[in-house]
């Protein structure tokens, strides 16, 4: 399916800039309709929610772009792990509360 710049945009609640900047750090990747209008697959929506995600967990830019292209340094893994633990703690502790 094809999203256009300005629908991506209106539903992540994004500018049209945010996405070329995302673009430019290897986030996502636009595509041409043979009129030159830019869209986004699946793919892209995908990566820029998997974005968000990365980044709320404090890892930065740079690294998530990396991963996005197959080149993963050892610490994403460690930093991913060490969120996920923090968070399966977390919501441990809050069921306990309950």
């Amino acid at each position: 399916m094809k999203y256009y710049v300005s629908d991506v945009a209106r539903i992540l609640g994004l500018t049209p800039g945010a996405l070329h900047f995302f673009e430019s750090k290897d986030i996502i990747n636009a595509k041409k309709e043979d009129n030159g209008y830019r869209y986004y697959d699946e793919e892209d929506v995908f990566r820029l929610l998997s974005y968000f995600k990365y980044h709320s967990m404090g890892i930065p830019l740079k690294d998530i772009g990396r991963h996005f292209s197959g080149k993963v340094p050892a610490e994403i893994y460690s930093q991913v792990g060490r969120c996920h633990a923090c968070y399966s703690s977390f919501c441990f502790l809050h069921r306990m509360e309950k």
